[in-house]
């Protein structure tokens, strides 16, 4: 039989078996919709979560045995704690590395109260932050309010009684004489001499972590105005925040007389800010820390981000940090890909089930095909038909039967995504990294479907063509 015949044989049976084939094409179908429909929520999920909320292709590098190291530290004097330049590039050096950024945790308390000219009214809140080196985010920043770095050279520091005695966009500073702050513990307050000087308030970056936490938990809640990267480039003044250094709401603080006030402002949001608080230049907190906190916070980074080339690399990158005598500060990135990784494949084996169910449904309906054509099979068979003849025709009705389904599934899985995502994005409430779309059909998942759809239908009904090529011409035909 030639391949036009076969075809033709295989279109006239598809035609005049519409109903029952129809039937079982719908259970094939449905198992594919909620196939693809689950393949696209799981990579979705895994865009947001890998991609935004913890990079799965991220580590951030520690000393190792930090509590030990902070114990010798304090027993024999020395500065070991922490990471110095010569680790940074030790760990640069680690192949698969593509970048390493320092960071420097602010290491004393600091209060930071302002924003009532945006948001209507003064937030105050416990200062949580850290320091980066400016180069490492220039290029990231589109047109900010002031450059990320330290603008400390560039300020005028003319002495001034007001804010209105500054240049534009400065502010008058309160300042200490004499030697550091961190030499004066037991000095007179009223020996100590201060002044004021014009400065450039401190740039600050805020995390899209802490934008959208902010914009869906804490302004509702209060009332406050959301913000958007937009508002923070338009925003500037409106965007300075008042920071005491060396204040507290909730812990240990300096002496009142040490305490003094500058101003941050945020200039725009990065990737590389930390996730809950806001990033420095790393010269400022370098400063700040041998100011209120001793030398020794100053000196040393606390930690390395480092990224790797994909995150296929990232579990061995984490073998050669740990081989090189650090440690990894949290596996949390790991962890969740893992935890979405299981619900995947728990919703895949759901889907699975329904689509066995459908494949053994096609087996009893091309059984009972079989039964019917027995005439028609013995008569092929009698004109010169081979046994695999009569099973390729059994096949190619099965594989043509899983191909519309698969093509009916994955267009009913996109409907009911266009449905579900009208639904959940207006009748859920917004939280943080709430997508606009929570199913991401890949093109890898429409193959993967219409494929799993023809495998399905074929196996189901493989049993019944080779009983149908089995079949005794005589026996048939009486």
């Amino acid at each position: 039989m030639t391949l036009v015949g076969l075809t033709r044989v295989v279109s006239q049976n598809i035609w005049r078996n519409a109903t029952s084939l129809s039937i079982s094409a719908v259970g094939i179908a449905a198992g594919i919709a909620l196939f693809s429909l689950f393949l696209a929520l799981v990579e979705q999920v895994r865009n947001v979560v890998e991609g935004d909320i913890v990079p799965i292709d991220e580590v951030e590098v520690v000393p190792l045995s930090s509590d030990l190291q902070r114990m010798a530290s304090s027993i024999f004097g020395e500065d070991s704690f922490g990471l110095s330049d010569d680790d940074v590039e030790t760990i640069r050096r680690i192949p698969g590395v593509v970048e390493v950024l320092p960071r420097m945790n602010l290491s004393f308390s600091a209060v930071s109260f302002g924003g009532k000219a945006l948001v209507g009214s003064e937030i105050r809140v416990e200062l949580i932050a850290d320091g980066i080196p400016p180069e490492q985010v220039r290029d990231e920043l589109a047109d900010p309010a002031l450059p990320f770095d330290d603008l400390r050279p560039r300020q005028s520091n003319r002495i001034c009684r007001f804010d209105t005695d500054c240049l534009w966009g400065e502010y008058c500073e309160i300042r200490y004489g004499g030697p550091p702050v961190s030499q004066l513990a037991d000095a007179d307050p009223l020996s100590v001499p201060r002044f004021r000087a014009c400065a450039l308030p401190v740039p600050a970056l805020l995390s899209r972590y802490l934008l959208e936490f902010y914009n869906t938990i804490f302004a509702p809640g209060h009332g406050y105005v959301q913000l958007n990267e937009g508002l923070l480039r338009a925003a500037e003044k409106e965007l300075q925040f008042n920071t005491r250094l060396g204040d507290s709401f909730m812990g240990p603080e300096a002496p009142r007389w040490r305490q003094r006030n500058l101003r941050m402002q945020f200039i725009g949001v990065s990737e590389k800010s930390m996730d809950l608080g806001v990033t420095f230049p790393i010269q400022y907190v370098r400063d700040w820390n041998r100011e209120y906190a001793g030398a020794k916070d100053g000196a040393r980074y606390s930690s390395v981000s480092v990224r790797a080339a994909s995150k296929e690399d990232i579990s061995d990158v984490i073998r050669q940090v740990r081989a090189a005598g650090f440690d990894i500060k949290s596996r949390i990135a790991e962890q969740v890909s893992s935890m979405v990784e299981v619900i995947g494949i728990i919703l895949l084996l759901i889907a699975l089930i329904v689509i066995t169910i459908a494949g053994f449904n096609i087996t009893h309906t091309f059984l009972m095909l079989v039964l019917e054509r027995r005439r028609e099979i013995g008569l092929f068979r009698a004109i010169g038909a081979t046994r695999a003849n009569i099973r390729n025709v059994f096949l190619l009705e099965a594989g043509f039967i899983g191909l519309l389904a698969g093509v009916l599934g994955l267009l009913l899985a996109y409907v009911s995504s266009l449905v579900f995502d009208t639904m959940l994005i207006t009748l859920v409430p917004q939280f943080p990294y709430k997508p606009d779309t929570f199913f991401d059909f890949q093109p890898w998942i429409a193959a993967t479907a219409i494929g799993f759809a023809v495998l399905f239908t074929i196996v189901g009904a493989f049993v019944p063509a080779l009983r149908a090529a089995r079949l005794d011409p005589v026996r048939a035909l009486q």
